[in-house]
């Protein structure tokens, strides 16, 4: 895993930007290698999933997020309720751990190490 931080590109969503961000991190990427598509997120990760189909990997939906439980690194989206406090303000992180916490959170780095089962999990 190595640290990546947000790619500055006004032209892609900050949700979209972060995911990529973990994206890269997991897979010890050079973030550049990873696309950023200019899409929301459910766009960008059918964009994703051929990107890592095209590798012999993939992406896979949780079916329970809130109650996962995976001893390796997974991506989540949260719906946020810290210091920005937006109605719809989502974020991607990077979780590892058992408890699970949070590695990298590129789009909110003050969510760094705050447990999962603090956090509002979406998907």
């Amino acid at each position: 895993m190595c640290d990546v931080d947000l790619p500055k590109r006004a032209d892609v969503p900050g949700l979209v930007r972060s995911f990529a961000s973990c994206l890269a991190s997991v897979t010890d990427s050079r973030l550049s290698d990873v696309p950023l598509p200019r899409a929301h997120l459910p766009g960008a990760i059918a964009h994703w999933r051929s990107w890592f189909a095209a590798r012999g990997t993939g992406l896979a939906p949780i079916a329970d997020p809130a109650r996962f439980n995976w001893p390796a690194y997974w991506r989540a989206v949260l719906r946020e309720s810290g210091p920005s406090q937006q109605a719809d303000h989502k974020t991607a992180v990077l979780m590892l751990g058992t408890p699970f916490g949070v590695m990298l959170s590129p789009q909110d780095p003050w969510l760094l190490g705050v447990a999962a089962s603090d956090l509002p999990v979406r998907a």
